[in-house]
């Protein structure tokens, strides 16, 4: 049951960072590159 557990959350953060990295990529299409300050929260996926 320990081995799955961490099979899961290895999976779960993998799954967290391929996200973040998509909405940055996402976003620097959008912006052209450019980093834009003062977006709160959604400043760490930049």
């Amino acid at each position: 049951v320990d081995r799955l557990q961490d099979l899961r959350l290895a999976a779960d953060n993998e799954a967290l960072r391929r996200a973040q990295e998509m909405v940055k990529e996402g976003m620097s299409k959008l912006t052209g590159g450019m980093q834009i300050p003062g977006l709160g929260g959604l400043g760490k996926f930049f």
